[in-house]
């Protein structure tokens, strides 16, 4: 049964939606990356078992509030689709290290992230994300930060918390002030 294992078909052909999917609760692992898909995200609403998902490069639309309940994710790479909304729905998956979102039509602040304490690798570049860097205080163990695209503002003084970062970009922002995160000490 297909739906009991792990699913990867990345770099095909595939086109049409996540329909085929609806019933396959008990996936942990999907790879469809670089395909033909499109539509919403709901089909996998009930695929809460998910520990990695890969949909980037696709087409797919709406919002993410069908990955509110994979509340096991660790990795989710859903960057260069047409998803929209805001990040609340991830405030759920308090697992994830590895988080790609960018290359969508992202809106709200980074708050919900804030849950997401065992983050190590944050891409939500080239989105419409606004607000201050604050939320990311929580995040002690992110190494690298894809933040550049956006509409953020404020200082970076909030990253001086982020005491594993070994990478930023942030180009493309409305941030005013450094702070006391110098450059010389992390960025």
């Amino acid at each position: 049964d297909v739906c009991s294992s792990d699913l990867f078909l990345p770099g095909n052909q595939l086109s049409g939606d996540l329909e085929p999917l609806r019933r396959c609760t008990k996936l942990k692992k999907l790879y469809l990356s670089n395909n033909q898909l499109w539509g919403p995200l709901d089909p996998i609403r009930g695929c809460t078992a998910l520990t990695e998902l890969f949909l980037d490069n696709n087409r797919f639309t709406g919002g993410l509030e069908p990955l509110q309940d994979a509340t096991a994710l660790r990795e989710l790479f859903v960057s260069n689709n047409q998803l929209s909304g805001d990040l609340a729905p991830i405030r759920r998956c308090v697992l994830l290290q590895e988080l790609f979102l960018g290359d969508n039509e992202l809106t709200g602040d980074l708050e919900p992230i804030s849950a997401c304490t065992r983050m190590e690798v944050l891409s939500l570049d080239d989105n419409k994300l606004t607000g201050g860097l604050e939320p990311l205080q929580a995040c002690k163990g992110v190494r690298t930060l894809y933040l550049a695209g956006n509409q953020f503002s404020g200082g970076l003084e909030p990253l001086r918390s982020c005491t594993a970062l070994q990478k930023v970009y942030l180009a493309g922002n409305q941030l005013s002030e450094i702070g006391r995160a110098s450059c010389r000490e992390r960025v």
